[in-house]
């Protein structure tokens, strides 16, 4: 694609060569891999891909520093009083995603999802949902960039299981936008040996029960594994039948 308009713009400027020179041997041949789509929507960036945040923090800095001639001590206070802001405001957006949902996603497809994703990536997600009619029609191949730039399924993704009538699995989404807690991320050392401990009891305890009460503990653990397996379903949403 990234050739068939370099041809193109090459014929639109034949009667100009010395423009067409100048864009293809300034910008095209040295530069082409750091603007170019072609190149740019495979590369990771979270939806970073200008200086603006880094200019607005700037901005909210000198803000809050009122004066370039200030001294170290009323710098540093100011500095820290935005930090905490920031801090305070980071947080809230966590505790809105926990506590709030948008109807569009009050549906079986976004129950894996729900309170785990960010809002941010629900906004991303918002948009790929407006395209899956289309997608369902189509039959040319997936060219979604928001899967290697922003690590979120796209719309041809998101059919399959929209058809399947079944939740998006929560491996379709970066790590990035799972992260709802300032706090670093603690692995557990033992999690394998607290597992193994806890099953032990588990056994002890399951060959005390009485064969009813173990077939009732066997069918829940099925369900667990199993989920098509439980005979519970949804309820089925009611039609508006009037007007």
């Amino acid at each position: 694609m990234y050739k068939e308009r370099v041809r193109g713009l090459k014929q639109n400027f034949m009667m100009y060569p010395q423009v067409f020179e100048y864009i293809d041997k300034t910008w095209l041949v040295p530069h082409k891999e750091k603007f170019v789509c072609a190149w740019t929507d495979f590369v990771m960036h979270l939806g970073n891909y200008t200086s603006n945040r880094a200019e607005g923090a700037h901005f909210k800095l000198k803000k809050y520093l009122l004066s370039s001639q200030c001294n170290f001590e009323n710098a540093w206070e100011n500095t820290h009083s935005l930090v905490e802001a920031t801090i305070t405001e980071v947080k809230g957006s966590f505790k809105r995603t926990l506590s709030t949902w948008k109807h569009p996603f009050m549906v079986r497809l976004f129950d894996n999802i729900s309170g785990v994703v960010s809002q941010s990536a629900l906004q991303y997600l918002e948009i790929e949902l407006k395209k899956i009619d289309t997608v369902m029609e189509s039959t040319s191949p997936c060219l979604c960039p928001i899967r290697h730039t922003h690590g979120l399924p796209c719309a041809h993704e998101i059919v399959p299981f929209k058809k399947k009538e079944e939740p998006l699995p929560l491996s379709l989404f970066h790590q990035h936008w799972k992260k709802l807690s300032l706090e670093k991320p603690r692995k557990d050392p033992t999690i394998a040996e607290t597992m193994k401990a806890n099953l032990e009891i588990f056994m002890e305890k399951f060959c005390t029960y009485d064969e009813d009460h173990q077939r009732h503990v066997m069918r829940k653990m099925v369900e667990v594994i199993h989920p098509d397996s439980t005979f519970l379903i949804e309820p089925q949403q009611k039609e508006n039948v009037r007007g």
